[in-house]
């Protein structure tokens, strides 16, 4: 089984047209899809191609698969030494605990059994999609998952370029970046954390 449905390098991901996005998500997609869950993907696919034009190099994954939970995240972006976890709340003007527990389990699972994550920043960000100018910076506890956030859609570059340059490594970066991918495709063995409370 795929681990996500769609894995792309960013610019790539940039260049194809919507319909063809939308095309590969559905034939991945094994159930009877949902409006829901279509226009679901129309936003992402939209707020994504606009918020991630300024970035050169990473990589996007659309329906990553988290097995432990029997989930899928709806988007992973990585770019450099970090990894964006992104749910989405198509609809939603505000953020919700439990929006925030279900991304932020996504974090910790991909931290402590996944091997691309053992030792890269992580981050989970939930984006309610009709809330505007709310923005959070990241907060890392000391096993370098961030605690979870809630941005508007139009500040999530904003977001992830001030998490780039305070945390990032751009050293050997498209290197880093692939090995990272290979990895993060795999099921690690999970990782003794001690997390300190928010």
């Amino acid at each position: 089984m795929k681990r996500s449905y769609i894995d792309l390098d960013i610019k790539s991901f940039l260049a194809l047209n919507d319909v063809e996005i939308m095309g590969r998500l559905s034939e991945a997609h094994c159930f009877d899809l949902e409006m829901n869950q279509k226009q679901a993907w129309k936003f992402q696919i939209k707020h994504l191609k606009q918020e991630l034009i300024r970035f050169k190099e990473g990589k996007i994954f659309f329906e990553f698969s988290i097995p432990r939970m029997g989930k899928r995240a709806d988007v992973i972006i990585l770019i450099q030494n970090i990894v964006f976890i992104l749910e989405y709340k198509v609809g939603a003007n505000q953020s919700d605990k439990s929006g925030l527990d279900q991304v932020h389990d996504y974090a910790l699972d991909l931290k402590n059994f996944h091997l691309g994550s053992h030792q890269t920043h992580i981050v989970p960000i939930l984006i309610p999609t009709e809330t505007l100018l709310l923005y959070q910076s990241c907060k890392f506890a000391t096993d370098k998952v961030a605690y979870p956030f809630t941005v508007s859609p139009e500040k999530l570059a904003t977001v992830i370029s001030e998490t780039i340059s305070s945390y990032g490594n751009d050293e050997g970066t498209s290197e880093n970046s692939m090995e990272m991918m290979k990895a993060l495709l795999k099921i690690g063995h999970p990782v003794a954390t001690n997390r300190p409370p928010p």
